[in-house]
């Protein structure tokens, strides 16, 4: 955990900031086993006992990196189902967070994928696998309403398809340049407009049950 209840609260809140920046750079650029304190403390300039000042350990850095990369995620997709727009816009939006967030949050979704869940699960007090879980199933309300609206082929096995566009997401992380051809936001144009495609319903489309 972060941590400094000496400081005043603005300069205390900018520097864990700093911290947990520093940390997500190492993490993901070492790996979390090999990462040390020292490294952490070098990153960010400071000297490891004074790094102590702020946090406890190299685990609660951990954790409360992919914690809270995970509840934001959450957060702006569950906002998407509280809005009046139709199920294909919803599904738009919901690809163009994941691929903003992946990129603004870059370093932390490296660590992501790089390190085991069961790692990142362990004495976490917040459940990684239950927020993954979480944020998956507010895509499968999406596609919901999809179907219930007429919108969305009914005949499409639901888990097949949040586990297909949710990993076409995933998948940008490892290949997307931020410095490339495309913005990050026209390659979320593109995806939505692959995955509409072939959720839109057709005429020989019947329910799945």
């Amino acid at each position: 955990m972060v941590r400094n209840p000496g400081r005043p609260p603005a300069v205390r809140r900018a520097r864990n900031a700093e911290i947990l920046q520093a940390a997500a750079r190492v993490f993901r650029r070492k790996g979390f086993h090999a990462a040390r304190m020292q490294d952490i403390a070098d990153e960010v300039g400071m000297q490891k006992g004074s790094l102590y000042h702020y946090i406890s350990t190299k685990e609660d850095l951990l954790h409360g990196l992919v914690e809270g990369a995970l509840e934001r995620m959450v957060e702006e997709t569950r906002a998407i189902l509280g809005t009046g727009h139709p199920a294909p816009q919803k599904l738009a939006m919901a690809i163009e967070i994941h691929l903003r967030q992946t990129q603004e949050d870059r370093d932390i979704w490296g660590i992501l994928q790089r390190e085991d869940l069961d790692l990142l699960n362990r004495n976490s007090p917040t459940d990684i696998r239950k927020l993954m879980k979480d944020y998956e199933s507010l895509w499968a309300r999406i596609l919901k309403e999809g179907v219930d609206a007429g919108e969305f082929d009914p005949s499409l096995d639901r888990r097949v398809v949040v586990q297909g566009v949710v990993g076409m997401c995933r998948a940008v992380y490892m290949w997307f340049k931020p410095d490339g051809r495309l913005p990050i936001q026209e390659v979320a144009r593109i995806l939505a407009e692959i995955s509409l495609h072939g959720l839109q319903r057709s005429s020989r489309a019947t329910p799945n049950g």
